[in-house]
């Protein structure tokens, strides 16, 4: 009994300590935050380092107002709003649309994004109203506002039925719909933008409510810090850093369509030879095929020595900024510069793996590295092993790199999410790249693919 009193008031105390004023956070130099591992908020990118939409809006918002960022993770909305409950965080940040709900228990910033909440369902089914959704098999991420929306809606229209998925995540409810485990799902709008390209079965099929508002939460009470945000996001963030950083996150590039064959064979004969030099040299020294060289640089920039990503990456191989310092590249969108840079990193990556991984896995393997980075490699290798797959093999790595999206699994990994579907769709699309510029060159395909 005096254990159940003791560990009751524990809680209490806990829920009732002062949520700290702008103040505090001024005087102690800090500013506390929990943030949520996704693609929205924070992961760490190709390079290592810590990205995210949110996690750059926060930067910004820190150096304005001159304070130190102390960051926590987690990997679920509940978890997110426990750690403001508790009073462990001065902000919860993580794609969070405002509700009636959350209003009642939390504070919100102004809104950052206005986003759609879309139903979508596999193509082979035909859904286009909320009673053909009635007669689907609905999943939707648990403790979400896809569930709080279907409960408002259930109100009118009963049949209306769902699963929440454990997972409380939304690449799993896309997995389970492409797997035709379940018919449909729900999601915000920027959040199908990012990954539309890696579930090719799903559609979408139309809006569910009204408009939603993305924001930051705080405690209530924390009005001052509240108003400051709100002051610096219309009066400074919006005017000058909000619309490029949209575009860097949530633009889709219109250049072309990867599997237009016509496009690309004409792009062997008008643009592959301005590079051909360049490509055989630097390939030379690696101990690569040129044309593999090439195929890369294809996927990367399709041949275009002044690409230029949202993200910033740019040239024919879109190196990084930090990449291209590290490999020696003072001009990124000079051609022989950034195919030197690019095949340098490739070497780099190349020469990071294992002794005993060989042939064309070792070869695969540095593409992904290149893609999404070493140490998301790495956490994958880690997996396939603890899932009985061969880590030291393309084939097993590849079949685990997906679920570097999913909750189970990423919260478990050193570097947490990353967007798994991607190294696997990238390394494929260079496979076929190389085999049709062989084609083009050679008349035949070539089995082996480096020395």
């Amino acid at each position: 009994m005096n254990i159940l009193l003791l560990i009751s008031l524990m809680i209490i105390s806990s829920c009732s300590e002062e949520v700290r004023t702008l103040y505090d956070i001024k005087k102690e130099n800090k500013l506390r935050v929990v943030l949520r591992n996704s693609p929205t908020t924070y992961f760490e990118d190709r390079d290592g380092k810590a990205a995210g939409f949110e996690y750059e809006m926060l930067k910004e918002f820190a150096k304005w107002l001159k304070v130190e960022l102390e960051i926590t993770t987690t990997d679920s909305t509940e978890k997110l709003l426990e750690h403001l409950e508790f009073k462990k965080a001065d902000l919860a940040i993580g794609s969070l649309t405002i509700t009636s709900a959350r209003k009642k228990e939390f504070l919100f910033t102004l809104p950052y994004l206005e986003v759609n909440q879309e139903v979508i369902c596999h193509r082979s089914k035909r859904i286009e109203n909320i009673q053909d959704l009635a007669k689907a098999k609905v999943i939707v991420a648990k403790n979400t506002s896809y569930a709080e929306i279907l409960r408002t809606l259930k109100k009118e229209v009963p049949e209306l039925t769902w699963v929440e998925d454990d997972e409380d995540s939304q690449d799993h409810t896309f997995e389970q719909v492409q797997a035709q485990n379940y018919d449909c799902t729900v999601i915000d709008s920027n959040i199908r933008k990012l990954n539309q390209m890696f579930y090719p079965d799903l559609r979408f099929s139309f809006v569910l409510g009204e408009e939603n508002k993305i924001a930051w939460a705080m405690n209530k009470g924390n009005t001052e810090l509240q108003s400051i945000y709100n002051k610096w996001f219309e009066n400074v963030f919006r005017k000058s850093g909000l619309k490029a950083l949209k575009e860097k996150y949530y633009a889709t590039t219109q250049d072309f369509d990867p599997y237009d064959i016509n496009k690309f064979n004409e792009r062997v004969k008008t643009r592959l030879p301005k590079y051909k030099e360049y490509f055989q040299s630097e390939a030379a020294k690696i101990g690569w095929d040129w044309k593999l060289l090439a195929a890369i640089s294809y996927q990367e920039s399709h041949w275009n020595e002044k690409a230029l990503s949202p993200t910033g990456v740019r040239g024919l191989m879109m190196l990084t900024r930090s990449t291209a310092k590290a490999m020696g590249v003072k001009n990124r969108i000079d051609p022989k510069q950034s195919i030197e840079g690019g095949a340098k990193y490739l070497k780099k990556m190349h020469d990071r793996l294992p002794r005993f991984i060989q042939g064309n896995s070792r070869l695969w393997m540095t593409l992904a590295a290149y893609n999404v980075g070493y140490s998301h490699l790495r956490d994958a290798r880690g997996l396939a092993a603890w899932r009985e797959r061969n880590p030291n093999t393309w084939a097993g790595v590849r079949t685990v790199l997906p679920l570097l999206s999913q909750k189970r699994y990423y919260k478990r990994l050193p570097h947490g999410y990353a967007r798994g579907k991607e190294p696997v769709v990238y390394v494929d699309r260079i496979k076929n790249y190389y085999e049709l510029i062989q084609k083009a060159i050679n008349g035949t395909v070539k089995v082996k693919i480096y020395n």
